[in-house]
């Protein structure tokens, strides 16, 4: 991937690597790197999306690259490459905990570079949920609709019945997330569909309650966020209430925050055909905060 960066010259990319990183239970993870030319001015570290996988972020750390940035997208526990059973956790803190240690991994391999958590939809939970741990430091945070409140019409029978459920029978499976509402892109939308690492069955009501629980955690503590916030949230998201991440994005205490709404956009910003402009408005942002 190439870009023509005003004056003519040509950026190019950096190449992705992988490692496996080990969390605290012993469990690995799957790690993508992204390693610009040249040396990094900043350090993103990303947390993807329910049922989905870091090597669908691909665009998004190219693009990155191309400002210079290092970035690093591990695959949850029970996603993608990952260990775990598929798309299981017992408690949410599990996907946190795990992100902030990949976090520290990355530091210590860019020691003194400024960090920055993204997150996109439930990546949104764990990165707001993340910057808020006593030790994580970031100097910035971006959400991409962020999960902090479903869309009405999203499984409504299934946020009655996952508290009880996951209870009683919490590895249950229940329903099954559809894909048609996650973009306008149909190419993007079939290969989301035949992609093999990207969960395509029924949910467990554990890991269906604990999502859940961590909305609320996340709304519970907007007030709580000082850091600079960046949040992008489609009008037609139907995964996504836009209305409660307005709410969301109200409570925060943070004194440099900024709601950018796509008229029209769906939920999967990243990969929505105007992804490209998104993608600049993201990079451009980081940008003004790492003294590029």
């Amino acid at each position: 991937m190439g870009e023509e960066h005003p004056g003519g010259r040509l950026m190019v990319a950096g190449a992705e690597s992988c490692i496996e990183w080990t969390c605290g239970d012993g469990l690995r993870l799957h790690v993508r790197r992204w390693q610009p030319p040249g040396r990094a001015r900043a350090l993103v570290v990303v947390a993807h999306g329910f049922v989905e996988h870091g090597g669908r972020y691909a665009e998004l750390a190219q693009r990155l690259n191309l400002s210079h940035m290092a970035v690093w997208i591990p695959d949850c526990r029970g996603h993608g490459r990952s260990q775990g059973s598929r798309i299981w956790v017992d408690r949410f803190d599990r996907y946190v905990d795990d992100f902030l240690g990949v976090v520290g991994e990355a530091r210590r391999e860019h020691p003194g570079l400024p960090v920055f958590f993204v997150g996109h939809s439930m990546g949104g939970l764990v990165a707001t949920l993340a910057s808020l741990t006593e030790g994580a430091c970031a100097n910035g945070l971006i959400l991409s609709a962020p999960a902090v409140g479903l869309a009405k019409g999203l499984f409504p029978w299934l946020r009655r019945l996952a508290g009880w459920a996951s209870r009683l029978l919490p590895r249950l499976r229940l329903a099954r997330m559809g894909s048609a509402m996650l973009t306008r892109d149909p190419r993007v939308l079939a290969e989301f569909r035949n992609d093999p690492l990207v969960y395509h069955g029924r949910i467990p009501s554990r890991t269906g309650a604990e999502i859940l629980r961590a909305c609320g955690e996340a709304r519970r503590a907007a007030a709580r966020v000082r850091l600079p916030v960046l949040i992008l949230q489609g009008t037609a998201d139907a995964v996504v209430s836009a209305a409660e991440v307005q709410r969301f994005y109200d409570e925060l205490s943070s004194g440099d925050k900024t709601l950018r709404l796509y008229p029209g956009l769906y939920h999967d910003l990243p990969r929505e055909p105007e992804r490209q402009t998104l993608l600049a408005e993201l990079a451009a942002w980081i940008e003004q905060r790492c003294g590029g």
